[in-house]
């Protein structure tokens, strides 16, 4: 039987003690975001024989999640748990588009090159592609009967975060630096983009509610450092944070990539001060202004979908 939350099951604990219900006692200041994994067919932790997870998928996966609750636990006070699956595992979701099943697709030499488990998204791309959004509706659809009580799948508790093969160009051509896919912040034209700029916040749950992370494997090595770190950056950008070191580093009031792009400085594009630095350090750092932005972006998440 694949179970892919036997290590991790324990930190489902963390729920009861942080809710008050068991015997601890519960951390007031601790928030819980969920997460509904799903992996997509064709990922080298599938076995292409039966379509199920590999042996050794189990604890891989379990390092990835646990790691990244690290991370936002030490640096945000923010636990990040998977949401507990009735078929006690993880859902594998079909590639929409193969070289068996080409879609809308027929862009010359695209369907010859493509591999089951690729996802057609490129950084460039500020807006998730159909493919990209198509698997997204197909993890919420697979997470959709753990939450009866909801009745639209694209608002379940907490987010999507669906592990890929690779993400590839529009003609197939890998995207060797690309690691993870979220959709795009607010930008200027966003009737929200003040509220969500400005401190103290303003910007309601609808920046937030329809949010998604995608997470290669290729180019992240394969390996579980790489992959985890990935995971915990696009979280963050799941929970609204932009690239930058999280510092007002022109005491201009706002921060990051995203919001200081009028003022920006080197420090705030080159400084690997923090989890979101976008050139792939290693950086476990979240700094304050990067907390408060999240945790607020959590509990905005929270409050629209109906979570306690």
């Amino acid at each position: 039987m694949d179970r892919p939350f036997a290590k991790f099951a324990a930190m489902l604990g963390l729920i009861t003690a942080l809710c008050g219900c068991g015997g601890d006692t519960p951390d007031p200041a601790r928030m819980v975001v969920i997460v509904r994994p799903c992996i997509i067919s064709g990922h080298p932790l599938i076995a292409q024989t039966d379509n199920r997870l590999t042996p050794d998928a189990a604890a891989q996966i379990d390092t990835w999640l646990a790691t990244a609750n690290d991370i936002w636990s030490a640096g945000a006070n923010i636990a990040i748990l998977p949401a507990a699956s009735p078929q006690g595992t993880f859902p594998i979701i079909p590639d929409p588009i193969t070289a068996d099943n080409s879609g809308d697709r027929n862009i010359a030499g695209f369907i010859e090159s493509r591999f089951e488990g690729d996802i057609a998204q490129t950084e460039a791309d500020a807006t998730a592609t159909n493919e990209s959004l198509s698997v997204v509706s197909s993890c919420n659809q697979a997470w959709a009967p753990a939450f009866p009580s909801v009745a639209d799948s694209d608002h379940l508790p907490g987010f999507p975060v669906v592990f890929v093969r690779q993400f590839v160009t529009d003609r197939a051509v890998p995207a060797s630096r690309f690691l993870g896919f979220v959709e795009a912040l607010p930008n200027p034209a966003s009737p929200q983009f003040a509220a969500y700029c400005n401190r103290p916040y303003g910007f309601s749950g609808s920046l937030v509610e329809d949010r998604f992370a995608l997470i290669a494997y290729r180019y992240n090595l394969g390996d579980e450092k790489h992959v985890a770190h990935t995971l915990a950056h696009e979280i963050g950008h799941v929970l609204m944070l932009p690239h930058g070191d999280g510092l007002d580093n022109d005491g201009n009031g706002q921060f990051d990539l995203t919001c200081d792009f009028r003022h920006e400085n080197a420090a705030e594009t080159s400084t690997p001060a923090s989890l979101m630095d976008p050139t792939g350090t290693a950086s476990l750092l979240l700094n304050p202004l990067q907390a408060e932005l999240a945790r607020y972006s959590a509990a905005r998440l929270r409050e629209t979908l109906g979570e306690p």
